[in-house]
């Protein structure tokens, strides 16, 4: 398995390609504005195509190429999160920057303007399960609910061997451990290294990221690797034991 990563996008946010070892085509993950000709030009360099998307939430730094990237294929978004993908641009408002600002400068970044992916699908009921479903072939993904950053965040989980000297792996996973089989969790904006999603924008809530951070911190093995929608990869057992926002969701029960 071939995990590849990109953030030369609108807000830096990452952009990931998952190469399957069986079939040729590819999984991504948050094509946001800047993330389309990058996508392309890297499947056709490994001999792979596009075959779906999934969205970790509906923000429109995380979702604005998707139509690009996806074509006729499916996008995949969290079922609460599915009324952002008609206007993306002021679901991603913020203080100090307003939804129509946001819209501009995600077309300027990627030359293009919103638009809505044409095969957009709601994550299939099995893909929550412990089995979890292939969204193609040779690939498997689970998934969890993760609200608190917008109500439909979602964390996707995929087993798989990465190389030991795979750039993308954190710090803690020492040398000579890479290439062992391991659980990667894409969190999009809901935990990051040393810090947590934002709470304040629309459909943000702290007690509900509290929850979810609890509920991961938890739920999952220490060495899960977290490959977060923003800045650089992480661990499960590096963020329960320096993480501040962690302890905060325990102690507080809310966050922001």
């Amino acid at each position: 398995m071939r995990l590849l990563r990109f953030d030369e996008t609108v807000f830096q946010a990452n952009c990931y390609l998952l190469f399957p070892d069986e079939g040729s085509e590819a999984l991504v993950i948050d094509p946001g504005a800047g993330a389309a000709e990058w996508v392309e030009q890297t499947c056709a360099q490994f001999g792979y195509r596009p075959g779906a998307v999934v969205l970790t939430h509906g923000h429109a730094d995380h979702v604005w190429d998707a139509s690009r990237v996806a074509g006729s294929n499916p996008v995949y978004l969290g079922a609460s999160d599915w009324y952002r993908l008609n206007d993306p641009a002021s679901m991603t408002a913020m203080p100090g920057m307003s939804g129509e600002q946001v819209e501009r400068t995600c077309a300027e970044f990627s030359g293009h303007g919103w638009e809505k992916p044409a095969n957009a699908q709601y994550l299939p009921d099995d893909v929550f399960t412990d089995a979890g479903a292939q969204v193609l072939e040779g690939l498997s993904i689970r998934a969890l609910p993760a609200p608190g950053h917008t109500e439909g965040s979602t964390v996707f989980l995929v087993d798989g061997t990465l190389s030991d000297d795979d750039a993308l792996l954190p710090d803690d996973i020492h040398p000579g451990n890479g290439s062992a089989r391991r659980q990667m969790m894409f969190s999009g904006d809901v935990l990051f290294r040393l810090s947590v999603g934002r709470t304040d924008l629309h459909g943000g809530d702290g007690a509900q990221m509290a929850a979810t951070i609890k509920l991961l911190s938890v739920a999952l093995d220490s060495d899960t690797v977290v490959f977060p929608g923003h800045g650089s990869s992480t661990t499960i057992g590096f963020e329960r034991e320096h993480s501040p926002f962690v302890r905060m969701a325990y102690e507080a029960g809310r966050i922001g």
